[in-house]
């Protein structure tokens, strides 16, 4: 169930990120949750990383089969105390050699009642 909630928010912010809405893509996750190390993610930075995909890839599929849960890995900290989420970016050409990750904090999200994702990345699946 937590799984899908996290899913939930991921989704929230592919759709703006799939238009190109850098700004909105970010505003789907709290002001804390755009946090790129010390520095926070802009409309800008995003874009940058973003523009890549999008020269290589037409759009982003949210198909039944983009949104199936097989997209979606999670990996728990050896202290249990967060997960790291890397979704594929589902493509046209079935490819799915992109990649966007965040981090939940297991802690808040059971203060809050709600997972709040904070985005690390988003770039290239490595071989």
């Amino acid at each position: 169930e937590f799984t899908a909630l996290i899913r939930t928010e991921i989704f929230k912010f592919l759709r703006p990120l799939a238009a190109r809405s850098y700004g909105a893509a970010l505003d789907s996750m709290e002001a804390e949750g755009a946090d790129q190390g010390a520095e926070k993610w802009s409309p800008e930075s995003l874009a940058a990383a973003a523009e890549p995909y999008f020269a290589a890839h037409d759009r982003l599929r949210f198909d039944p089969d983009a949104r199936n849960g097989r997209h979606t890995q999670v990996t728990r900290s050896e202290d249990g105390a967060q997960w790291k989420i890397s979704q594929v970016l589902v493509d046209p050409e079935s490819q799915n050699d992109w990649h966007v990750e965040f981090s939940v904090d297991l802690a808040r999200a059971r203060e809050d009642g709600r997972p709040t994702l904070r985005l690390l990345g988003l770039g290239h699946i490595a071989p």
